[in-house]
């Protein structure tokens, strides 16, 4: 396909690529950036910038920076004279006039198969060189996964229904046709009637024995893949038609999926030399040295790009370490592991799959670290870590922790694709800090020179012409090796791209190793093969015998974990994982959903993995339970941003679910998108989501959902400091529970009870509520934290300090047990509430401190100023000096999230503890702003509190008036029973005892 002067051709069908002007452009390594590039120019129109945003950066972050990014290096790829963008402020598209595309041939063909000649039909075919986009999937960005997928089944659509086309016009000619049939059944392998129209060829031809061949192989797969036998049509072909025994010219013969070269002999598996890298070996040798001798070694990046040989140099860290008697751990990332919490750690410290249950990341990250100081002990540990691109935020935490505070003896290191790092925020973000700590040690690693490449080549091949292979493979090692290899076989390297020489060693793999071979690739990890046997069917034996055939082959070595084993480079997995059409590869990933088990099993640690494959096996409501278990998960292990991601993607592929199921499904969602803490600025989208979800649910008479859609809507809105429309939403919630089962019922009203409770609104209903619950009797079905929490905060209300803080401690207690964070904060923030309000400030002190450390990490909510509020508060009860210039810092914190009530509390005990130090002018502004701020919000006992500090401050002054109108306004808010708090009226009492005569 030509162009003309100012015009792209963009490659879509197989892996993108773009020419300009007849010369290839090099795009980006940002898998993003490519992305965008190719929607852009297959939609071929103008998208909003937040359109764009969402398809390709979800998640709780503000996306627009990352567009920016992207566009900037795809306009420097392309240089000014390709400027193809049509951009604005809000929008964002390509000329397509500009562009030439594939895409479009095969598409033209297809819509008019029957008025197109032959020779523009071949042509059409020729131009597919694999699967739409392939190898652009983006694990973390389902929107553009769901659009991609959909592109790839219309354009494997046309391409059958042109090489159905072929086949049917070559009908005289079996040898041509055969060729387009068994491409046919590579592009659609579970198509019986393609199997079927090949061994009708192949009989055709007299190729009885190839026909046999076929359909064992084909059977094979139909019950392996769909758990059938074919229907017949394979047999019916094979008798039907006659043997043409005037053969001519031999066919050429095209297998279905991929050549399959007869096995040869097996490959070195050893690790290759290392040549060329005498700095980076000293390099690594002193600082191996020195971990050894106690020093705090900054961590190791080694940066390149892929097959430079970044793993190798680890391996180099790994003997250093082992041959002055250390240990080594190792671990490894994959794209298919970017949301799953400490997916990148799951290999090099097993600690991390089942945390225990900390109540902050700090706390976690200690555990960890001291874990680690007594594997040590006094030896020395090595700390391997591959593919920094694509760790998970919580990966990055972790390491970021361990680099800042070096341990003695221990050294981390790490390998990274430096042009693929800029999709990845937090690992850059964590790179920058390192480096300004001068906490990083750097080797970007260049290519070998002519002089290296022949020896690495020598190494490999023996006595092999080592003349052109700098040449061909630029001093990339990998490459080297590959070519090195191919040319040992006898086989010439020509011009085959690394890819290709790739597919020819996989090819070279025969019997049951080839089998397993994209089962293992479909897993994207280190693969089990108790996993592996489940998902693929393929019994233990024949799977062993297999996994060492392809160790034989240096294909996969064993990992870090025992009984796991993973592909010796990312480059083998992706050419093994490129042979399954995408047909069989819904089917395989389908397969290793289910064989990961119960999403909730095990506390949600492989839930993740669930939702991954579920997705690509296009499995929906399989993939957003999954989410729901992963999420949960993400909460418990204070990884919050996954949390907040796999949410958002639970609720994407919920999205064409039966509506019933949809809306349960969105609701819980919506929870935990609340719970994450990431989405502060953008929680009325969240309650408008949640809203109409709640009404939907309600119209579908779905009780139980609504009810929880009720008490999900309170929670957004009470975070939001919106009062009044939480309490309603709560006792709509309670309304709808008595319309449901007893545990149920007596869980919304228990949820009823604390939330009205926690508003200090109708307290005599919520008092009755939780009387009510306990009458239930199903307490114990319920979890502690649930009814405990209400139980505390009514006890406390009462008077009885010592029995609610004792309820409260046994509800922070439990939800730190079952690793419920928001509910452990929330309900320890009354706790440390309840003890500075009867004067156990040193109490008070000490939750408030631990409070501050556990908000911090749930995002940018209320939570974090409330905690740090009353830590002031305590501390200032205590007489600390530094108290009194924190208070307007945590009063501006906490107007600047809105949290009028929690400020309105702080301005309140700020100004009776004012006017305790006799600063009565201080007391009575902070009274009037608290009880201004308490009206808006229908805290009566915040606001009657302040009129007593107004009345005392008045009685100091000796303005008698003015404390009579106080005091009877303080009695007009406690004139019903629990109006307000009986703390609140034992100052009212004190007050009216104070203007006595």
């Amino acid at each position: 396909m030509g162009t003309t002067r100012g015009e792209l051709e963009v490659r879509v069908l197989g892996e993108l690529a773009v020419l300009s002007r007849g010369r290839p452009v090099e795009l980006p390594a940002s898998r993003k950036t490519r992305a965008l590039l190719a929607y852009l120019v297959l939609t071929g129109r103008s998208h909003l910038r937040t359109t764009l945003c969402e398809l390709l950066w979800p998640g709780p972050d503000d996306p627009r920076a990352a567009l920016r990014w992207s566009l900037s290096k795809l306009r420097a790829a392309l240089g000014p004279g390709d400027d193809v963008f049509v951009a604005s402020r809000d929008h964002l598209g390509i000329e397509p006039s500009r562009v030439v595309v594939d895409r479009r041939r095969i598409d033209l063909s297809a819509a008019k198969l029957s008025n197109t000649s032959l020779e523009d039909l071949e042509a059409a075919v020729k131009h597919v060189r694999g699967e739409l986009l392939e190898g652009l999937d983006l694990a973390d960005s389902y929107r553009f996964h769901e659009w991609c997928q959909a592109e790839r089944a219309s354009a494997r659509g046309h391409h059958v229904a042109i090489l159905g086309e072929l086949v049917s016009r070559m009908a005289d000619r079996p040898e041509a046709a055969l060729k387009y049939a068994r491409a046919r059944v590579g592009v659609d392998p579970l198509d019986e009637a393609a199997h079927a129209e090949v061994v009708r060829l192949l009989v055709e031809l007299g190729e009885s024995a190839q026909a046999d061949a076929h359909i064992q192989s084909s059977t094979r797969m139909f019950e392996r893949e769909l758990g059938r036998a074919p229907r017949g049509l394979l047999l019916r072909a094979r008798v039907r038609q006659p043997v043409r025994t005037d053969k001519g010219a031999s066919a050429e013969l095209v297998p279905s999926v991929r050549p399959v070269a007869t096995p040869a002999g097996p490959l070195p598996s050893n690790v290759p030399a290392l040549v060329g890298r005498k700095d980076e070996v000293a390099r690594i040798g002193a600082l191996v040295t020195g971990a050894a001798g106690g020093t705090r070694c900054p961590l190791l990046l080694v940066a390149g790009e892929p097959g430079i040989g970044k793993s190798r140099l680890l391996e180099e860290v790994s003997r250093a370490t082992l041959e002055r008697g250390g240990r080594v751990l190792r671990g490894r990332a994959h794209e298919a592991e970017m949301i799953r919490p400490y997916g990148a750690w799951a290999d090099a410290l097993p600690q991390v799959r089942e945390p225990r249950a900390l109540s902050d990341r700090n706390r976690l990250f200690d555990a960890l670290a001291a874990a680690l100081e007594e594997l040590a002990g006094s030896q020395l540990i090595a700390v391997l870590l591959d593919d920094l691109q694509w760790f998970d935020e919580a990966s990055v935490a972790l390491l970021h922790y361990f680099a800042r505070a070096a341990r003695p003896r221990v050294l981390l290191a790490c390998s990274v694709r430096r042009a693929e790092l800029a999709d990845n925020v937090h690992a850059v973000r964590m790179l920058r800090s390192l480096g300004r700590a001068e906490r990083l040690e750097e080797m970007s690693l260049s290519a070998l020179d002519l002089s290296e490449t022949a020896a690495l080549a020598r190494s490999i091949g023996g006595a092999i012409d080592t003349s052109g292979i700098f040449a061909e493979g630029g001093g990339n090692p990998l490459f080297t090796i590959e070519i090195a290899r191919a040319l040992a076989r006898g086989v010439s390297g020509g011009s085959e791209s690394l890819a290709e020489l790739i597919d020819d060693r996989l090819e070279r793999i025969g019997g049951s190793a080839l089998e397993i071979l994209p089962w293992a690739a479909a897993l994207g990890r280190a693969f089990n093969l108790d996993v592996l046997a489940r998902a693929s069917g393929i019994a233990a034996g024949t799977l062993v015998g297999a996994v060492a055939d392809l160790e034989t082959h240096g294909v996969v070595r064993e990992s870090a974990t025992a009984h796991d084993y993973d592909f010796t480079h990312d480059l083998l997995r992706t050419g093994a994982y490129r042979r399954l059409s995408e047909p069989r590869r819904r089917l395989v990933h389908r397969q290793i959903a289910l064989a990961l088990g119960d999403p909730g099993a095990g506390g949600g640690a492989l839930a993740a993995d669930i939702a991954h494959h579920a997705s690509l096996a296009g499995d929906r409501a399989l993939c957003a339970r999954a989410c729901v278990a992963a999420a949960e998960h993400s909460h418990r292990v204070l990884a919050n941003d996954e949390m907040a991601r796999l949410a958002l993607r639970g609720i994407e592929s919920a999205r064409e679910l039966p509506a019933a199921e949809r809306v349960r499904l969105e609701i819980e969602l919506y929870r935990l998108c609340a719970m994450s803490g990431r989405f502060h600025g953008r929680d009325a989208e969240i309650e408008r989501q949640v809203q109409r979800a709640t009404e939907e649910a309600r119209t579908l008479g779905l009780v139980a959902a609504a009810s929880q859609g009720f008490h999900v809507l309170s929670v957004i809105q009470h975070e939001r400091g919106d009062y009044e429309r939480a309490r309603v939403s709560t006792l709509e919630a309670a309304e709808l529970g008595r319309e449901a089962d007893v545990v149920t019922r007596a869980r919304q009203a228990f949820d009823t009870a604390r939330c009205l409770a926690n508003l200090g609104r109708e307290m005599p209903r919520a008092d009755a509520l939780l009387t009510e619950a306990l009458g239930f009797g199903v307490a114990d079905r319920l979890d502690v934290a649930s009814i405990e929490w209400p139980r505390g905060l009514l006890a406390c209300w009462k008077g009885d300090h010592v029995g609610g803080e004792a309820s409260l401690s046994r509800a922070v207690d439990a939800a730190r047990a079952a690793q419920n964070h928001w509910v452990a904060c929330d309900a320890g923030l009354r706790l440390a509430m309840s003890a500075l309000d009867r004067g156990a400030y040193e109490l008070a002190r000490n939750l408030a401190e631990e409070l501050e450390v556990l908000s911090e990490k749930l995002g940018k909510g209320a939570e974090a100023p409330s905690a740090r509020a009353l830590h002031v508060l305590a501390r200032s009860a205590l007489g600390d000096p530094s108290a009194a210039a924190e208070l307007p810092v945590v009063v501006e914190s906490l107007r600047t999230v809105d949290a009028k009530g929690m400020l309105a509390y702080t301005l309140v005990v700020s100004a009776e503890l004012a006017l305790d130090c006799g600063d009565v002018a201080t007391a009575e502004a902070r009274a009037r702003e608290g009880s201004a701020l308490a009206a808006l919000v229908h805290r009566n006992d915040t606001v009657a509190r302040a009129r007593v500090v107004l009345g005392l401050a008045a009685a100091a002054r000796g303005d008698q008036d003015a404390v009579a109108g106080e005091l009877a306004t303080a009695r007009g808010l406690a004139a019903t029973a629990l109006a307000v708090s009986a703390r609140t009226s034992e100052r009212i009492a004190a007050l009216e005892a104070l203007s006595r005569p």
